[in-house]
């Protein structure tokens, strides 16, 4: 280390004697040791940057001094961001010279996070750090700073941007970003990039539309522009034009004849946009796409006719019968979600399915027979539960126990239990009420397999693991939160049978995963690469749930996950909590993947829906 670096206890020491220093009697405010406490070791980063601003904010040179100190010898990601967000919202030569100073010791990808702290400052400092970022190699750091530039009314970062935004072979999500930042600036000629954007952007793409489109109706011109580009040849262009103008009744007309375009994307638009408006015009165009489509738009059209609801009875026994023969045969996510919406709907007639649906090759089959039954509710799938329960094991045998409990409100703790029960009062038997919402569903908590106190039943499990830098803090219990996590892990592998199949997937700003797929545990040497993995494993970066729950779920055989996070998405494809609730379940159409979550430190919301919407169970530990 540099000699004359500032020490930190030094710096410390000064800056509490600052006021005797400096001859003033202006107190420095709050304990400084504990202040320096809260921004080594938090909790959180809200707390680490209001411990960095109260020394940035006090007396410079010594405040500074113990900024400059801790930046120097710290490596928490989290720490460093502090230090340098509060030091760029401060004016000053010291404050300018740190900023500048850390600020080049990072990586691109580290920039770009404090940078996006600082939307809305304009210290000198900041303002010349942008400028350069706007001519930076790495792409999303100049397009973060054009951003924020444009928003400010630099024309030269509008124009900038949208140059950037016509180059060919932008990686997705730079193009959505690009598309996010032009919208709050956006001018009617724009209208035809922002659809070749949209068209190359993916999923941020679609989310920087949908959360901008408000304001870009809003927008001087782009109604004008909208209305004239329906008469466009192109089908992306008359695609952006339908979606600005969805609301207005005049394009109704429009969007019917969308509907016969050749385009299946403008179709898809246009099919939207009606359902949307719960015009019926669409029927026809969603009984034909449920039965001949691709299977993310079968999905979808199945769901669409679902939300139209009783409205007609006609339309509801044409989708009761469209139901049972999606049900019988086709791709099982097809056949899985259609006998999840006959379970919604009570489709009584769809009870008869059961036993052969028990029988069934492919285990989401077998566990949609469970939900079925517990739906509908009928007697008569009760011997066929009993009967199927005696060969389950792992999840299946859960959910038929579930099943079970919830038709009866038994429990047995063996299937032989069920059938002497059922042998002796089955033929009195008469079902009672179903069990009010939240109440336990009778799941077996028998396994001696536990992950943070929740009971692994699942012989077909990935574990999901939050690596970020936040998982360096204090657990509570004398061991940091990486420590416990790699405690827990350990010891769940240890006390699951051999025949079980696991895959771990570790995430911090990327995703680490231990294998493609699931593997099995009692294959020679695999306990002991995994329990190597999890030692290896070390707390940096930012938090990207939403590519890590994406690999975990394009594995098939996998049927139960166990998440575990400290903290919301803070990076990859999809960081909005809301929007990524809705992506898993649009994921889990078909799938029916059991979500098990585990949240450190604090109450999740979106954790809790997670494992809430699936049928899961969430802890706060």
């Amino acid at each position: 280390m540099d000699p004359w670096m500032p020490n930190l206890e030094m710096s410390l020491h000064l800056f509490t004697l600052a006021p005797i220093l400096l001859g003033t009697l202006v107190p420095q405010g709050g304990n400084a040791r504990e202040m320096l406490a809260k921004l080594e070791k938090g909790p959180g980063f809200l707390a680490r940057l209001e411990a960095a601003r109260f020394f940035a904010g006090r007396s410079e040179s010594p405040g500074v001094d113990v900024l400059e100190a801790l930046l120097a010898e710290t490596r928490l990601q989290e720490v460093q961001k502090a230090i340098l967000v509060a030091v760029g919202e401060k004016r000053g030569v010291r404050t300018s010279k740190l900023f500048r100073e850390g600020m080049a010791r990072l990586p691109a990808l580290r920039q770009l996070e404090v940078l996006r702290l600082l939307g809305g400052v304009h210290t000198p400092h900041v303002a010349v750090f942008r400028l350069r970022a706007r001519k930076d190699g790495y792409i999303p750091l100049a397009v973060e700073a054009l951003r924020q530039d444009a928003a400010r009314g630099d024309n030269g970062a509008a124009k900038a941007l949208r140059a950037l935004g016509k180059k060919r072979g932008l990686p997705g999500g730079v193009a959505g970003s690009i598309l996010a930042a032009l919208i709050p600036v956006a001018r009617p000629g724009d209208l035809a990039l922002f659809a070749n954007l949209l068209e190359r952007g993916g999923l941020r793409a679609e989310l920087a539309w949908d959360e901008g489109l408000a304001a870009l109706r809003a927008r001087p011109g782009i109604l004008i522009a909208a209305r004239q580009l329906l008469g466009a040849k192109s089908a992306t262009f008359r695609s952006i034009a339908l979606r600005i103008l969805a609301s207005e009744a005049a394009v109704l007309s429009e969007l019917k004849k969308a509907l016969r375009d050749p385009s299946p994307k403008l179709r898809r638009v246009a099919l939207r946009i009606l359902v949307e408006r719960k015009d019926p015009s669409a029927l026809p165009v969603l009984l034909e796409q449920a039965r001949r489509a691709t299977l993310s738009d079968r999905l979808d059209a199945l769901e669409s006719l679902a939300a139209y609801g009783d409205r007609d009875p006609g339309l509801r026994r044409t989708f009761a019968a469209l139901l049972h023969d999606l049900a019988l045969k086709g791709p099982v996510p097809v056949r899985v979600f259609a006998l999840d919406l006959a379970a919604r709907q009570r489709l009584a007639s769809f009870g008869a399915l059961i036993p052969n649906l028990l029988r069934a090759s492919d285990w989401r089959l077998r566990i949609a027979a469970c939900r079925l039954a517990r739906g509908l509710r009928q007697k008569a799938s009760l011997p066929a539960l009993i009967k199927a329960l005696a060969k389950a094991k792992g999840r299946e045998r859960e959910e038929l126990t579930s099943a079970l409990h919830s038709l009866t409100r038994l429990f047995f703790l063996r299937p032989e239990g069920w059938k002497r029960w059922w042998a002796k009062a089955g033929a009195n038997f008469e079902l009672p009420p179903p069990p009010e919402r939240g109440q336990d569903a009778g799941s077996s908590d028998a396994t001696s397999a536990r992950f943070y106190g929740l009971p692994v039943n699942s012989l077909r499990v990935c574990f999901v693991l939050d690596v970020s830098g936040s998982m360096r803090q204090a657990s509570g219990t004398g061991q940091t939160r990486m420590q416990v996590a790699r405690r827990e892990l350990a010891g769940v592998l240890s006390k699951l049978p051999g025949e079980a199949k696991v895959n771990l997937i570790f995430f911090d700003s990327e995703v680490h995963p231990f294998a493609k797929h699931l593997v099995p545990l009692g294959k020679r040497g695999v306990r002991k690469k995994l329990l190597d993995f999890i030692r290896e494993a070390t707390p940096l970066g930012a938090t990207n749930l939403s590519d890590a729950l994406a690999l975990a779920f394009a594995d098939r055989e996998t049927d139960s996950l166990y998440i575990l996070s400290d903290g919301e998405p803070t990076t990859g494809a999809v960081k909005d909590p809301v929007r990524l609730k809705r992506e898993v379940a649009r994921w889990n159409r078909g799938r029916l993947l059991r979500l098990h979550c585990v949240s450190i430190g604090r109450d999740s919301p979106l954790l809790a829906a997670l494992a809430r919407h699936s049928g899961g169970r969430y802890v706060r530990k």
